[in-house]
C-alpha cells in the first residue's frame, strides 16, 4: 500500500490500535492516515478505533468524516464505563450515523448503552420499532423511555413481543402490569395470528436450553414467566 504524505500506512495504524497506543493513533489520524482508504477499510478501521474507547479520537474522526459507518458500533458493552463511552458518542455524534437506514441497529445499541437522549431522538423519528421491546426488560432509565412511546401507533407484532419480553424479564409481574397500565393490548394478535402467550409457549418448546443446570434453570424461569403471562391474559381478556 502507498504511504501518505506523512509516511504512515494502514498497517502501521492497525498495529498501533492493536497495541492500544492512543496517542500515536491520534497523531496518525491528524496526519490523514485514513486518506485514500476504501469503504471496507474505513469500516474496519472505525470499528477498531471505537475499541480504544478514547473520545478525543472520536472527536477527531468527527472532524474528518461526514458520516460514521454503523459498523463502528459493533463493540462489546459490558460495564458502566463502556455504557458511558458509547452514550457519549451517540449523544455527540448520533446524527453522523445514517439513522434512517440503521434505526433498528442504533436503537439496539442505545438500549445497551442506556442512552436515553438518543433513544428519545430515535423515537421522535419513528425509527427502530422492532427493537422497542428491549425497553421493558431494561433498567429504570429504559422504562422512562417506554413512557414516551405512542402505543396506539405500534404494530401488533411489536405489542406481542413486548409482552413476551416482559414475561421472561426480572420482576415480570411488575413489567407486565406496566404494559397494561400504559394501554398495551395484552390480547394483541401478531401477523402470524398468535398471542403473546402462544408465541412464548412456542419459543420455549423450540429453544434448546441444554441439559446442564443453567439450561434447566433458564427453562424453569421461562415456564414460570409463561404461567404469569397466562394469568394476566386470562384476567384482562375475559
Amino acid at each position: 500500500m502507498k504511504k501518505n504524505k506523512n509516511a504512515f500506512t494502514l498497517e502501521e495504524l492497525s498495529k498501533e490500535i492493536k497495541n492500544g497506543h492512543s496517542a500515536k493513533v491520534y497523531e496518525m489520524l491528524e496526519a490523514d492516515v485514513l486518506g485514500g482508504l476504501n469503504n471496507d477499510e474505513i469500516r474496519a478501521v472505525f470499528r477498531a478505533l471505537m475499541g480504544l474507547r478514547n473520545i478525543d479520537i472520536i472527536n477527531l474522526l468527527a472532524k474528518k468524516s461526514h458520516y460514521f459507518p454503523i459498523e463502528m458500533l459493533d463493540i462489546e458493552i459490558k460495564n458502566h464505563k463502556d455504557k458511558d463511552f458509547v452514550s457519549n458518542v451517540l449523544n455527540k455524534y448520533g446524527k453522523k450515523f445514517k439513522f434512517k437506514e440503521h434505526g433498528d441497529r442504533l436503537f439496539e445499541v442505545a438500549c445497551k448503552a442506556e442512552c436515553k437522549p438518543y433513544l428519545l431522538f430515535l423515537l421522535g423519528k419513528g425509527l427502530g420499532e422492532s427493537q422497542y421491546p428491549r425497553l421493558i426488560s431494561g433498567s429504570d432509565t429504559l422504562l422512562e423511555v417506554l413512557n414516551e412511546i405512542k402505543v396506539k401507533a405500534l404494530h401488533p407484532d411489536t405489542v406481542v413481543t413486548f409482552y413476551v419480553e416482559a414475561a421472561i424479564a426480572d420482576q415480570n409481574e411488575k413489567r407486565i402490569q406496566e404494559l397494561i397500565d400504559l394501554d398495551f393490548n395484552i390480547g394483541a394478535i401478531n401477523s402470524n395470528g398468535k398471542t403473546a402467550c402462544e408465541m412464548l409457549r412456542e419459543g420455549i418448546e423450540s429453544y434448546n436450553y441444554g441439559n446442564d443446570k443453567q439450561g434447566k434453570t433458564e427453562k424453569q424461569r421461562d415456564l414460570q414467566g409463561l404461567k404469569t403471562l397466562e394469568r394476566f391474559y386470562a384476567a384482562y381478556t375475559d
